[in-house]
């Protein structure tokens, strides 16, 4: 696994933001991201935020970030790279684990896109192939643009594929899910 961070970014904080919720995936690449830095001499701390899966909390943290002249940002999900976007144009931000066209068009020369092999299509199209699914809940939060971009993806390939999707939308606090009786598949945006 090769981090690049741009050059003016070694030697100083590298700040990052990620949803809360500790998503596996997220704490997976935040965790060899820390790793690799670490294994440099450039690299003095790396600041992670953690805040609400709110557009104004990612704003706020990448503001925090700025005051505290963290010199590139590293996001986790559309939601804070679209905050690092729209909050600063001084520094790099590199993000991950982004969906959907909006993210698509981020195309600054700050900006840098960590690409992740695969999409929801060939996840979609795979599973559909396992086991020919007819309805599929996906696990959502309408307080998370991440998700909420996935579940449409899913969407826009249900006719083509013959399923249909139950959207299922999960709760920050929930202590369980309750998913429709028909369900034959299950998808879980992150």
């Amino acid at each position: 696994f090769l981090i690049m961070i741009p050059a003016g970014a070694m030697g100083k904080t590298l700040g990052a933001i990620m949803p809360t919720g500790k998503i596996p995936y997220f704490m997976m690449l935040q965790e060899i991201v820390v790793k690799e830095l670490q294994s440099s001499e450039d690299v003095t701390e790396v600041l992670l935020l953690t805040p609400a899966p709110t557009e104004m909390a990612w704003k706020n943290s990448v503001r925090e970030l700025v005051t505290l002249e963290a010199v590139a940002i590293l996001a986790y999900g559309a939601g804070p790279a679209s905050a690092a976007r729209s909050e600063t144009s001084d520094g790099p931000i590199v993000y991950s684990a982004a969906w959907g066209s909006g993210v698509e068009a981020i195309s600054e020369t700050n900006v840098h896109r960590v690409r992740v092999h695969g999409t929801i299509s060939s996840l979609v199209n795979t599973r559909k192939k396992m086991s020919n699914f007819s309805n599929l809940a996906v696990l959502y939060s309408s307080e998370d643009n991440d998700t909420l971009l996935q579940l449409e993806e899913v969407e826009a390939q249900s006719a083509a594929l013959g399923f249909k999707v139950l959207k299922t939308e999960v709760h920050e606090h929930a202590d369980e899910i309750d998913l429709p009786a028909e369900v034959d598949a299950v998808f879980i945006t992150t």
